[in-house]
């Protein structure tokens, strides 16, 4: 009865560790194909991500080529089309009641370009501005200041005095733009009137290229030139306000569509980009295709 006894612990304990063994070995077992199944899943949604990724570059691509397409295409082929007088009179009818400081008429121009394209970023002189523009000149120079005395912008010019008068709150320079100076002069500002003109931005410097000892070109090119700068796919500025006559806006159009193909010609990129539909509009009119 003993040696039985014992021979049946015997063969429990080799039952009970056979059945540990296997418990083991399909652990062992499952865990791998859990990690083999795991994998796969990875593997899977990586193949489907750069297909995603592949997808919509494919349909970036498509839209892109389409655009370049449309901007090739005719204006007066839109809807929206009219030529500029005929636009003209329906963006002042819609600011009829405002006064023409407010009903400010913009140009609005798509640019189609490739992604590394630099945005364009440059400035266009209009033959009719829509603000005066009050200049302060300091030199001391004969020449310069007999230019400077034909030009109905310039309120203010000197040399050592005009500083004086500045510094004695002399004269009144809240209603002035820009201000310029000759090389003779940037230290006497510097040390005279830093504390006064610079909060207001008008302490000429060289950084700012506000200083130079000829100032015929660099004064015509500042009174009526303003700057665009392209913002995601446009590029827009004002072109005249509603008191403007057809063919002021007209000229500023056309100088404003010159600016803009100069700009693009100087871009560097290796596929130049193109101008695609351009709208005229005003703050409470429609945006109105036209010719650019």
């Amino acid at each position: 009865m003993i040696s039985f006894s014992s021979s049946s612990s015997i063969s429990r304990y080799i039952s009970l560790a056979n059945i540990l063994s296997n418990i083991r070995s399909f652990s062992t077992l499952n865990s791998y194909l859990f990690a083999s199944e795991l994998s796969q899943q990875v593997i899977a949604r990586q193949k489907q991500s750069k297909s995603n990724k592949e997808q919509i570059a494919k349909r970036k691509q498509q839209r892109f080529i389409r655009r370049r397409l449309r901007a090739r295409l005719s204006p007066s082929l839109s809807p929206f089309y009219m030529k500029i007088p005929q636009a003209l009179r329906f963006l002042r009818a819609a600011e009829v009641g405002r006064s023409p400081t407010e009903g400010t008429i913009s140009v609005n121009c798509d640019i189609v370009m490739d992604k590394s394209s630099i945005p364009l970023n440059s400035s266009v002189k209009l033959p009719h501005p829509l603000k005066e523009i009050n200049i302060m000149i300091f030199t001391t120079k004969p020449d310069q200041i007999k230019l400077c005395e034909n030009l109905s912008n310039i309120k203010y010019i000197g040399g050592l005095d005009l500083i004086e008068k500045i510094k004695n709150n002399q004269i009144d320079i809240s209603n002035i733009h820009k201000s310029f100076a000759t090389s003779e002069m940037a230290t006497p500002l510097t040390k005279n009137l830093a504390k006064i003109l610079g909060p207001k931005g008008l302490l000429p410097s060289v950084k700012k290229n506000t200083i130079n000892d000829d100032l015929s070109t660099f004064l015509d090119s500042s009174l009526s030139s303003v700057p665009f700068k392209q913002k995601g796919l446009s590029v827009s500025v004002a072109v005249g306000r509603s008191n403007f006559s057809d063919a002021q806006v007209y000229e500023n159009v056309l100088a404003f569509s010159k600016a803009v193909r100069d700009a693009i010609t100087q871009q560097k990129a290796k596929r130049p980009s193109i101008l695609a539909q351009a709208t005229i509009s005003t703050p409470r009119g429609p945006g109105i295709v036209i010719d650019f």
